[in-house]
């Protein structure tokens, strides 16, 4: 008797539980499952409705001339941090972008999202080889923002519009949907600031033990 009494008050209970657990659960992925392709659709719609049309041709050239240079600008800005003896800030710039592409380059081949649909015609030299989610060239320029926004904070205005209209543009030539290009910015920004945090920390500890090592070296001579 006691052991049905104790099956009624705990066992029972317990399985009604998990048993309205799981059906809420099931309800719960399929709203989610729901919305999500909802929002995909939004992304989809919006985004194609973003793309440019061939229409003028200056601000055609100009958006799209923007994934062509700012890869030059990184890269250029890396070789000049060294030639100006600036290892500190050349070096975090570097690992912030390897580190960005390397983190994009995994991501992209393991969402493997189609790239968009393209009404616009590119005028230049265009490639969609990899696959579309997160935008590389987002993600490395947001990430080359943040370091030269620590390094030199007067350059973060022209910078942060040059890394918005870059993002634009990867829309507007019909390279990436709208949350390829907010991912990509949140994956440099997050990946450049954690870079730099580590790096800092290190510098700053090199720093530390300096001075006793070099007063250690004076004493003994």
């Amino acid at each position: 008797m006691r052991n049905s009494s104790y099956c009624k008050r705990f066992f029972l209970p317990l399985l009604l539980f998990l048993s309205l657990s799981l059906i809420s659960a099931q309800s719960i992925d399929k709203t989610f499952v729901s919305r999500g392709k909802r929002l995909l659709e939004f992304d989809r719609d919006l985004s194609f409705r973003l793309q440019g049309h061939n229409r003028f041709l200056f601000p055609d050239l100009a958006l799209e001339s923007l994934a062509l240079i700012t890869p030059l600008i990184e890269t250029g800005s890396i070789f000049r941090f060294y030639r100006a003896g600036y290892r500190t800030e050349g070096r975090t710039l570097a690992l912030s972008l390897v580190t960005t592409a390397m983190t994009v380059g995994g991501l992209k081949y393991i969402v493997r999202r189609n790239r968009p649909k393209r009404r616009y015609q590119p005028r230049l030299w265009n490639t969609r080889i990899t696959p579309s989610f997160p935008s590389g060239h987002v993600a490395s320029f947001t990430a080359f923002t943040l370091i030269m926004g620590i390094y030199y904070p007067e350059t973060k205005p022209l910078l942060t519009g040059i890394a918005v209209l870059t993002g634009y543009s990867q829309i507007f030539v019909g390279n990436h949907y709208i949350s390829d290009v907010l991912a990509g910015g949140m994956i440099g920004y997050l990946v450049a600031r954690s870079v730099h945090d580590i790096t800092n920390k290190k510098v700053a500890r090199f720093e530390k033990s300096s001075p006793s090592f070099t007063l250690k070296i004076n004493v003994l001579l």
